[in-house]
């Protein structure tokens, strides 16, 4: 359980640097 719970934050805030990465770019 403790590793999906990881694995979500992980994907979480891969996903919010991407969106904030493309927000910068573009």
């Amino acid at each position: 359980m403790f590793f999906y719970f990881t694995l979500f934050c992980f994907v979480f805030f891969v996903l919010l640097f991407l969106s904030l990465f493309f927000v910068y770019f573009f």
